[in-house]
């Protein structure tokens, strides 16, 4: 027979992938609370890549459309900048144009 273990809960994991998900949840979470309005929601180096996870590639930021990103770079820091402009399609204030 084999060895086998039963635990009551899987131990947290401490992956690049956990991570990029718990900043999702808190990222969406809190722009959502604030519609239309700009954030920085990342600075440096990995500015770029967040947001393309916002512009609808991670489920926590669709439907695609529902949250605007875009990078800046301000005094030779690279920002990403974000803003919850809600469902493609429901009601609410109208949408300004990203600028």
């Amino acid at each position: 027979m084999p060895a086998v273990t039963f635990v009551d809960e899987l131990p947290a994991a401490k992956t690049r992938n956990s991570e990029n998900f718990v900043w999702a949840m808190e990222v969406s979470t809190t722009l959502r609370q604030r519609p239309g309005q700009w954030a920085i929601v990342e600075r440096g180096r990995q500015s770029s890549a967040r947001a393309s996870r916002i512009k609808g590639r991670l489920v926590l930021f669709r439907p695609a459309g529902s949250f605007e990103a875009t990078t800046r770079t301000v005094d030779g820091e690279m920002r990403c900048y974000a803003r919850y402009v809600g469902e493609v399609g429901g009601k609410g204030e109208a949408r300004q144009p990203l600028s």
